[in-house]
């Protein structure tokens, strides 16, 4: 699931990436040019309610690849926040090009 809100920094959009505390898992990565490269992956946490996040302050006027890594297996999202990337399928875009700042 993905969170959007209004961001300290000019011309940027928080962005809260959030996995259910439903999922089991002992690590989860966030992948993809939105952590700065296609194989960057930044780690998320497990918070007190379970549910895994990671808040990324991010530039208005692009769309970003992502994916995650669950335990070594990767996990596509597919909802409302974002759509499938025509070049590599196994990436979702969030697409924050027209998004207000």
């Amino acid at each position: 699931m993905i969170h959007k809100r209004r961001s300290a920094h000019p011309n940027h959009i928080r962005v809260t990436f959030e996995l259910p505390d439903s999922l089991w898992a002992n690590q989860v990565y966030l992948t993809g040019d939105v952590v700065g490269a296609p194989r960057a992956k930044v780690p998320m946490q497990q918070e007190r309610d379970g549910a895994w996040r990671l808040t990324l302050d991010l530039p208005t006027g692009n769309q970003y690849r992502y994916r995650y890594q669950i335990d070594q297996r990767w996990y596509t999202e597919w909802n409302g926040s974002t759509t499938q990337d025509n070049v590599d399928p196994n990436f979702s875009v969030l697409d924050l090009a027209n998004q207000p700042a």
